[in-house]
């Protein structure tokens, strides 16, 4: 985790300030939001796939079907 990485040691020299507390409660809430962010995209990525398959098949049927409407006048119905 690079977030958590990049903190690390941070408190030498800046113990009892205030501004470190406030620092790791920030990193805190990135790290609690990272993983709600990583948990939604994993939980997405199967049903989107899904998804993906389904338009594919529906789109060739509905081509096939709007290539078997004749429409006279156009290239296709002549």
């Amino acid at each position: 985790m690079e977030l958590r990485s990049a903190h690390e040691g941070i408190g030498g020299g800046l113990e009892g300030l205030a501004s470190l507390g406030s620092l790791k409660t920030v990193l805190n809430s990135w790290d609690e939001r990272l993983k709600a962010v990583r948990e939604e995209c994993s939980s997405l990525e199967p049903k989107l796939r899904q998804v993906a398959v389904d338009f594919r098949e529906v789109d060739a049927e509905v081509g096939d079907k709007a290539k078997s409407v004749k429409v006279p006048g156009t290239r296709m119905g002549q």
